[in-house]
């Protein structure tokens, strides 16, 4: 009889969980909201490179697709606010093609940088694309970018590198719409081997790359300011002490901040600094935890405040989960929000998104014989929330 009775408590308790829980998804359904996690993939493995928000609304996502180890090419992603795909472009040039970054342009249509090439020797290819998808025009180049941005007066500037892994030189260059040289910089100094950002002021571009000592390989971050015809205006390795590796940087309130990676001797943390009027360190800042792995990826500006885009490991290294650290100008942490457990998060991008924030990356799930990576998209609104599996 005992168990007779606990078998119909257990069943009533199960219903009333249920409506509970249809009553709480009418509920969430009605609320407007687009917080959504969303895969995208074409090939066995696909590699969120850079996502952006459009101002029609949705979203344009560029990945890298893998079948193996020897080919890949890039793809791009038209995505609704919902997260469904309204279409997608497969850019398939060369043995090798990584999707790096997309833009949207004014006048219609959206341009894709793709690093294409085999082996340590690879180039950049500009590719627009029409509103439906449809190939337009493509620019190959000599260079390699990590970085492109449309400037002020309606051109492109790229920055990264030119030459071989280990024998390379940070570049930077401008060219029209229609891929025409206007000019182009080098650094002349394998030392400061890569460019890995740019943005552009009132009077300047400032480009962010980093130094490279000869003995230990490790790297600090490099600041070139150019005039807007292209000519130095000053150049300064920042003195971080322990090396920093850069990743990304903003303008808040006409004050330049720098993102990086600080190295020690088994773990890394993300660093924020902050820059003077002379080009020197206000102050350094070393956020999360410091008896775990963590790495920074990009940062975006907010009104009075900076909200960087991290990834945090797990104690034996075989998860790791997105990490947002939202920190005022003078320096405070104001809310830290982590996302992803029991899996490989890694996030590579960031951007606004009606208050709250787009995320980009990879997810990787290790089976029993391989592991299948997928390129994501995270929405998530100005508190924090977003889908509740993702949340700890």
């Amino acid at each position: 009889m005992n168990i007779i009775c606990s078998l119909l408590l257990s069943v009533l308790r199960t219903r009333i969980a249920y409506i509970l829980f249809l009553a709480f998804i009418t509920i969430f359904s009605s609320c407007d909201s687009d917080e959504f996690y969303n895969t995208y993939s074409i090939s066995d493995n696909s590699f969120g490179n850079y996502a952006i928000s459009l101002e029609n609304g949705g979203f344009l996502l560029t990945t890298t697709e893998r079948h193996n180890s020897e080919s890949a090419y890039a793809a791009v992603y038209r995505i609704d606010k919902n997260g469904d795909i309204l279409w997608q472009q497969v850019i398939d040039q060369d043995v090798w093609d990584e999707g790096v970054q997309c833009l949207q342009r004014s006048h219609g249509g959206y341009t894709v940088l793709v690093n294409s090439g085999e082996g340590w020797f690879s180039s950049d290819i500009i590719i627009q694309i029409n509103e439906n998808g449809t190939l337009q025009d493509s620019y190959p180049l000599a260079t390699s970018s990590n970085s492109i941005i449309f400037t002020s007066d309606g051109n492109y500037l790229l920055v990264g590198s030119l030459g071989p892994f280990g024998l390379s030189t940070a570049t930077a260059q401008k060219l029209s719409q229609h891929g025409q040289d206007i000019w182009y910089y080098s650094s002349g100094d394998l030392s400061i081997s890569r460019f890995v950002t740019v943005l552009e002021t009132e009077s300047e571009y400032v480009l962010l790359g980093s130094y490279s000592d000869d003995v230990n390989l490790q790297q600090w971050p490099y600041i070139v300011e150019l005039s807007k015809d292209g000519e130095v205006i000053s150049e300064q390795m920042l003195d971080t002490g322990a090396p920093v590796t850069p990743s990304d940087m903003c303008v808040v309130s006409d004050e330049l901040y720098v993102l990086g990676t600080k190295y020690g001797i088994e773990l890394s943390n993300v660093t924020l600094l902050k820059l003077s009027e002379n080009g020197t360190i206000d102050w350094s800042l070393t956020l999360g935890a410091e008896s775990l792995i963590e790495y920074s990826h990009a940062i975006l500006p907010l009104e009075d405040s900076i909200m960087l885009l991290c990834s945090r490991f797990s104690e034996n290294q075989d998860e790791s989960s997105i990490l947002l650290i939202r920190v005022s100008t003078s320096g405070d942490v104001v809310s830290e929000w982590e996302y992803g457990f029991g899996t490989h998060f890694s996030p590579s991008s960031i951007d606004s998104l009606n208050g709250g924030y787009m995320i980009c990356g990879t997810e990787t799930v290790h089976g029993e014989e391989n592991r299948e990576s997928r390129a994501f998209i995270l929405t998530i609104d100005d508190a924090g929330v977003t889908e509740d599996y993702l949340l700890q």
